[in-house]
């Protein structure tokens, strides 16, 4: 600006600019195309190379028309800024002097009134001219502060708020708190100081002492400084006058000089007439058909326009119009009514406003009624008892008030009953027309029973997975079941889906589409029997992009109106539908879920809407999605029925053995169960697979195959007398044991281990401690059942496969091996684990001491061996790519909007590390406020000096001002923000493996637990309790699901118990599972 108003001068008055004040000057003639000739100044100088420079002036008047745009934009910006601080309720936003009603004289000299103090507010500036404004409720004085607010801030850039005299009064109160960081008299300051301070609802309560003298102070502070102040009461002139006091009174009122009265009847009275105009204006369209449908006659409160709304409806339903001259007809008592009534309605776009507003007043009208009647009752109590009755009787009276939004009865069992009795004998009797949609998938519709209407349903997947597709194959199957089907393609032209559409029903390529001149005899026969099968098909779209939601529901509902066979409504996609707001995406997502799951509901039809997952699905070794990563996934998981995910493997892996096979994996369910559907996908389109060979393709069980996050606790599925067990005991809230018993006529081989764990689900076992046979070790059958090594190993491997697949991500396994084979079991077990220790489990004593040292030909083994690892395989990461790396990570993504405007405000400005710390005095807080690593939110006095910094910094280079937020707002934001990320927080510590040492948990990998001591019937095996504890406690949390696939004598179950831990055992041996589920039940008792 500065440098525009030098160019003005050098060009009107010939003052040099500053850079060329020795340059020599002369004058001359210059033309410009919109202000014709004009007089110019010309500088002449030479540069370094002793060439002749010159610097010309411009049209003066180009340069002042420039200035003068420039100091608008800026005045706006400067306006909008003041007007967003102002306190401006979102109801009174539009309020401006055009759009007051005068409804009467008094009220057209207040307008006037209120126009003159806007118009001259340098003059009521200068003289500290105060207004207060009074009467009954809904005439408008609001209206006319707000409409006086904004022409004051747009006109002359003054600072003005808009509070009552509770917040006022709450905000200086706070002050008195200890850990607040501002004094009352900052903020009494604060609310003296501004140019003008509107004070609504003055003498709404009765106030008490000390908050009388602050609103005191502040309006005598103001008096004394000559600044404005406007009032606002539904008091009289002398309530208000003794509520304020006569001194503050006369100041403020110059002598009553300066007082405004609204005595008349609320503008809501006039709103009974607008409704009924509003209907003969618009006459019977669809938006006026939905009000007759929902809005009670009773909502009027006079008898006439109750008899009139009456007639209208009547005439609605049966002749399909709204007609006063009709009405009138049938209705002569009452024609001069309804010919009034006409001018009483203003923008006949506003009836939706009006009907709210009546509603609001049925329901203020009620509760006033209301109010009255337990009052009344309290009055005419005249006993303790009559009194406490009454009192009982008014509160519950109170809590029948309605808000406005119209009432809403809950339904008695009794009234449901009969009807559920009637549809039960309606099925079975083949007489009841099912509203259920099918998809045509068979294996879907399985799974999820169809689509019920106002059900929501998600199609979820990453982009080229097929969600298009997906969507246009239903469409296809609805459709050829005789349905109607509505699309919104928001991405796509109706000419492209139609092209999809017609190569599906085809059966060939849409590609192939796309070269025509190649087309060969059965190319134009697929191509015929394409359109022939998709002419006719009740299928409408809508390929308007930008769409906003009431956009949507608006069209859908129209729709429905003219084509009610339309039994399915698909959205794609949901990214696309255009937003109202402009502030956080996830609301304004959720607002979008919450409109398209109300219209399916209001609707009566189910409602796909398709979206898109997250990038963060693709760095994940498994990039099979999840509900977490749907964008802005707690609000659209929270509405939806149903959750599909598209995945096809074949897009990240293209060696993958599941090449051509599609995922449709069932995440959420409402009224359903989970689980994954396979569909062939070939040309671009889905078609039926075998379903047992898709999933034998789609999840090998082979080393390295990456798990899905599970992180609910599953049911074990057992025998029915394992179920009766549960029953019993609640596995969710105490710690149980679960005991499956192997009969013990019949040996432990793969397909056994596979019928025992494969009743187990995927990812449900939380820590695995096992013993299983060591092969050669003891002389029970039971350990020598294998020829060879390898045949134990194969074996083995099996086992660790089921172990590998009902282990969670985040679980860990012990698995107990002796001293001869410890190498080979560990290396095998590498492939499908990370082994994270070889533990060495040192006994202190043995038959080793008595043993001949002297015909020994190698040591004496004196250990056995535990391996310890985790489900996913790799080496172990550097500390930089660990837990609280990874955590400080998620933080700066969370925090990275503050980070952002921090760091964008400094480099936009330049401002250097030096000019930060002078003005602050704090040398090490710049890489805390302007960096990602370190960042912190800076207090309220920090963030004042930086803002001083930065706004003279950019006055200096002509841009912009940075850092404008006011702190209070960037507060806020940190504290959202911060309970995100402490919720991503402990999301993230649920999915990590738990691992816990102390000083009373041995953190090394040699232990030195004292064996078991021989006692009648000791199991061979049986480890040391407080071994089993230390792992336990180690590597599990109290809850936690603890499985033992060879439980023996059952110590591993015991300890589990004994901790709070859930547990699964298995055992061969009859009599040794029989002793352990006594022992269980037995613990159980005791602890009950």
């Amino acid at each position: 600006m500065d440098e525009l108003r030098a160019e003005i001068a050098f060009a009107q008055k010939g003052e040099k600019p500053w850079p060329y004040r020795s340059c020599l000057m002369r004058e001359g003639r210059g033309y410009c195309e919109k202000h014709g000739e004009y007089h110019t100044h010309i500088l002449v100088w030479s540069d370094r190379n002793g060439e002749d420079r010159e610097k010309i002036s411009c049209c003066p008047d180009c340069l002042i028309a420039e200035a003068n745009d420039l100091t608008m934009e800026l005045s706006s910006i400067k306006a909008e800024e003041l007007t967003d601080n102002a306190g401006i309720a979102l109801r009174f936003r539009d309020c401006e002097f055009d759009n007051y009603l005068e409804v009467n004289p008094d009220a057209a000299r207040n307008l006037a009134a209120c126009r003159r103090y806007a118009e001259n507010w340098p003059d009521m500036l200068e003289n500290g001219t105060s207004l207060v404004m009074t009467g009954s409720c809904g005439t408008g004085k609001n209206h006319l502060a707000v409409a006086m607010a904004k022409h004051i801030i747009r006109n002359y850039l003054a600072s003005v708020e808009i509070t009552d005299v509770m917040r006022l009064t709450r905000a200086v109160k706070n002050c008195w708190r200890n850990d607040s960081e501002k004094t009352a008299d900052e903020v009494i300051e604060r609310y003296a100081s501004m140019d003008l301070l509107i004070i609504d609802e003055v003498g709404v309560q009765f106030g008490s002492a000390a908050e009388m003298a602050i609103l005191q102070e502040i309006i005598n502070a103001r008096y004394e400084s000559i600044l404005p102040t406007i009032l606002i009461s539904n008091l009289s002139p002398e309530e208000l006058w003794a509520f304020i006091s006569p001194r503050i009174a006369d100041r403020i009122t110059d002598g009553g000089r300066n007082w405004l009265s609204f005595n008349w009847p609320s503008y809501r009275s006039r709103i009974r007439g607008a409704v009924i105009g509003a209907f003969f204006l618009r006459g019977a369209d669809p938006e006026v058909m939905d009000i007759l449908a929902t809005l009670p006659a009773d909502v009027f409160s006079v008898r006439a326009y109750q008899d009139i709304y009456t007639g209208i409806c009547r005439q609605a339903r049966v002749s399909g119009v709204i007609d006063p001259v009709l009405l009138c007809n049938e209705m002569p008592e009452l024609a001069p009514v309804i010919t009034d009534t006409g001018r009483k309605t203003w923008v006949k776009s506003s009836l939706e406003h009006y009907v709210a507003a009546l509603r609001r007043n049925a329901a203020l009208r009620d509760a006033e009624k209301t109010l009255n009647e337990a009052l009344q009752k309290l009055r005419d109590a005249h006993t303790c008892e009559a009194a406490e009755d009454a009192l009982k009787d008014a509160q519950n009276m109170m809590v029948t008030l309605s808000t406005g939004k119209g009432v809403i009865q809950p339904v008695h069992i009794d009234d449901v009953l009969p009807e559920v009795v009637e549809r039960v004998e309606c099925r079975n009797q083949g007489l009841e027309k099912s509203r259920t949609l099918m998809t045509g998938i068979d294996e879907l519709d399985a799974k999820t029973g169809g689509m019920e209407p106002g059900d929501l349903v998600f199609i979820a997947a990453r982009p080229s997975m097929g969600k298009t597709e997906l969507a246009l194959d239903i469409i296809d199957k609805v459709t050829e079941q005789g349905h109607g089907v509505l699309l919104f393609t928001m991405e796509m032209a109706n000419i492209q889906i139609g092209e999809r559409m017609v190569s599906a029903a085809g059966g060939m390529p849409v590609s192939r589409l796309k070269s025509v001149a190649h087309f060969e005899d059965e190319d134009w026969a697929r191509f015929s029997q394409g359109v022939g099968r998709m002419t006719g098909r009740n299928i409408w779209m809508v390929d308007q992009a930008n769409l906003t939601i009431d956009e949507i529901c608006a069209t859908t509902k129209h729709h429905l109106i003219k084509h009610p066979e339309t039994a399915l409504v698909v959205v794609d996609y949901l990214g696309l539908i255009k937003t109202r707001t402009t502030g956080r995406h996830d609301l304004a997502v959720g607002e979008i879920s919450k409109g398209l799951k109300g219209l399916a509901k209001s609707g009566g039809f189910p409602l796909i809407a398709l979206s898109q997952l997250s990038r963060g699905v693709e760095s994940r070794p498994n990039k099979r999605p999840m509900n977490s990563d749907l964008k802005n996934s707690g609000e659209i998981e929270a509405d939806a029925d149903i959750i599909l995910m598209l995945y096809r493997d074949e897009v990240y892996n293209p060696d993958t053995q599941a090449r051509g096979i599609a995922e449709i994996n069932i995440t959420k369910q409402r009224n359903g169960s989970l689980g994954t559907i396979y569909r062939r996908f070939y040309n671009g389109h889905f078609l039926p697979v075998d379903q047992e060979s898709a999933r034998v393709l789609s999840t090998p069980m082979k080393p390295g195959n990456p798990r899905r996050y599970n992180k609910s606790y599953w049911y074990v599925m057992l025998t029915r007398r394992e179920k009766d067990m549960l029953k019993q005991q609640d596995m969710t809230e105490t710690a149980a044991a679960v005991l499956h018993f192997l009969p013990a006529d019949k040996w432990v081989t793969p397909r056994m281990m596979t019928r025992t764990t494969g009743s187990l689900p995927d990812d449900s076992i939380d820590l695995i401690v096992t013993d299983p046979p060591y092969f050669k070790v003891k002389p029970n059958d039971w350990d020598n059942q294998w020829k060879e090594d390898e045949d134990y190993l194969k074996w083995l491997d099996h086992c660790l496969a089921q172990f590998w697949r009902v282990l969670k991500p985040s679980g860990s396994l012990y698995l107990f091996c002796g001293h001869r084979l410890a190498s080979d079991i560990e290396i095998m077990m590498r492939e499908r684990f990370n082994v994270l220790n070889h533990i060495i489990w040192a006994k202190p004593s043995g038959r080793w001491n008595g043993c001949n040292k002297e015909s020994l030909r190698a040591y004496f083994p004196a250990t056995e061996r535990i391996l310890f690892a985790e489900h996913y395989q790799g080496p172990y990461r550097p500390k930089d790519d660990g837990y609280e790396a990874k955590g400080r990570a998620l933080k700066q993504h969370v925090m990275a909007p503050l980070i952002s405007y921090f760091r964008d405000a400094r480099a936009a400005l330049g401002i250097t590390a030096k000019q930060i710390a002078d003005v602050s005095g704090k040398k090490n807080m710049v890489s805390h406020w302007f960096s990602a690593s370190q960042w912190q939110l800076p207090n309220e006095d920090d963030y004042r000096k930086l803002q001083v910094l930065f706004a003279r910094v950019a006055e200096e280079k002509h841009q912009r001002g940075e850092l404008e937020k006011p702190h209070h707002q960037l507060v806020s934001t940190y504290s959202e923000l911060n309970r995100q990320y402490a919720s991503l927080l402990e999301e993230y510590k649920s999915l990590r493996r738990y691992f816990s040492v102390s000083a009373a948990v041995p953190y090394t990998d040699v232990w030195t637990h004292k064996p078991v001591q021989y006692y009648p019937g000791k199991h061979p095996c049986e480890k040391p309790a407080d071994m089993l504890r230390q792992m336990i406690t180690a590597s599990s949390r109290p809850g936690d699901l603890v499985a033992d696939f060879f439980m023996g004598s059952g110590s591993t179950v015991k300890a589990a118990m004994a901790l709070g831990r859930r547990a699964i055992g298995v055992e061969l041996e009859a009599e040794r599972f029989e002793q352990t589920a006594r022992d269980v039940q037995n613990s159980i008792r005791k602890r009950e």
